[in-house]
């Protein structure tokens, strides 16, 4: 029952969460829903340091300061909220709780489970509750072009698998504010992906964040040397 709500909160609610706020009408813009996103590791901290007793340095609370601080720097071009919906907003939020509420219940409850074992239920959990909603926006049908079975295989494979695994097995040799610190880099590595796969350019303010988000990751990361 565990793994089938870490599956849920993870998969139905975070992904499904920001699918609605992006699409359907609702029109968050892409940089914004990054941003809000991007609050998770804060969050996580936040709740995990009186929850699990976690503690974290203030070289590592200042860390997750300044990468957030460097997303908001590198998204700074499109954080316009546009035509936007209220539901859209909602439904970002809704992502961001789902992300950061199934990153505590899996450290809490699934520190212990077989990583391949844990995510087959895991998905099959999210599967039983991404259904209906799929039926009831456009159904099940696709394309069958390669760019359409491209993405889907991307979503299914590292989205969905390869990047819940690697966040489950940082969760176990860290605390759950330094494992997710990591989502401060997705941001400009996104911008960066997008110069040669859409053709965008690289801006001055993608860079700077980049720098500030990665000093900031480095400063969670980095294990303060003991003296001899």
């Amino acid at each position: 029952m565990t793994l089938l709500v870490t599956g849920v909160l993870l998969q139905t609610v975070q992904l499904g969460g920001v699918f609605f706020g992006l699409g359907l009408g609702h029109g968050v813009p892409a940089g914004l829903s990054a941003l809000i996103m991007s609050a998770c590791p804060l969050i996580v901290a936040a709740v995990a340091v009186p929850m699990f007793a976690e503690r974290l340095t203030g070289r590592q609370w200042a860390g997750l300061a300044l990468g957030l601080a460097g997303v908001v720097v590198c998204v700074s071009g499109n954080v316009s909220g546009g035509g936007a919906s209220g539901a859209g907003y909602a439904y970002t939020g809704l992502a961001l709780a789902g992300l950061a509420a199934g990153t505590l219940y899996q450290k809490r409850f699934g520190g212990t489970v077989d990583l391949r074992t844990g995510t087959a239920v895991q998905l099959l959990g999210a599967t039983v509750t991404t259904f209906p909603l799929a039926m009831a926006h456009g159904g099940l049908r696709m394309p069958l072009s390669a760019a359409a079975l491209g993405s889907l295989a991307w979503l299914a494979v590292v989205n969905s698998i390869g990047a819940l695994i690697l966040l489950f097995a940082l969760l176990r040799r860290g605390t759950g504010g330094a494992a997710t610190s990591l989502l401060y880099l997705v941001p400009p590595v996104t911008a960066v992906l997008a110069v040669p796969v859409l053709g965008q350019d690289l801006t001055g303010s993608v860079v700077l964040g980049m720098a500030i988000s990665g000093a900031g990751v480095l400063l969670v990361l980095l294990r303060v040397r003991r003296r001899a």
